[in-house]
């Protein structure tokens, strides 16, 4: 299991795009913004981010209250907020990167899960879920987890 230690830290930026140019796929992309939705998602769960999407080479995928979508980075600004960028410090395999890239590609279209989303704290307790439906960190946790590189205890919550 990797803990957060196991991660290197890159630079925050702010009111940029992201530098395609030092993106590596399986990048874990956190950012968040000013609204009021990104205040109350950073407060519930005491983080300096409320949203969180795998760069899979030249495209994001993250999951939104619309459901699991791909973003063209090109796109992807920050302007009152923040974006920082992770990658395990003992990278995968080609093998099992593939497996994390092509599960989250595999869950494009998945509906997302307000509820689950909203009680991660307290669902987390009831184990497995298997409703199907996504949010934007278990997406990311289940696509390592899948390929055998587990970031947290339960990549459901």
């Amino acid at each position: 299991m990797h803990s957060v230690s196991s991660f290197r830290r890159g630079p925050r930026l702010k009111d940029h795009i992201l530098d395609l140019d030092v993106l590596e796929p399986g990048d874990i992309v956190l950012s968040t913004t000013g609204e009021a939705v990104s205040r109350s998602i950073r407060f519930l769960t005491n983080s300096p981010y409320s949203h969180a999407m795998l760069y899979v080479g030249n495209t994001l995928i993250h999951a939104d209250g619309g459901g699991v979508f791909s973003l063209n980075p090109q796109r992807k600004i920050v302007g009152q907020g923040e974006i920082a960028v992770y990658r395990l410090r003992e990278r995968p395999d080609d093998v099992a990167m593939t497996a994390v890239i092509n599960h989250a590609r595999n869950e494009i279209g998945c509906l997302y899960s307000v509820p689950h989303a909203l009680l991660v704290g307290v669902m987390k307790l009831w184990g497995r879920d298997r409703s199907g439906k996504q949010f934007c960190s278990r997406l990311v946790a289940q696509a390592y987890h899948q390929a055998g590189h587990p970031l947290v205890r339960n990549p459901d919550y």
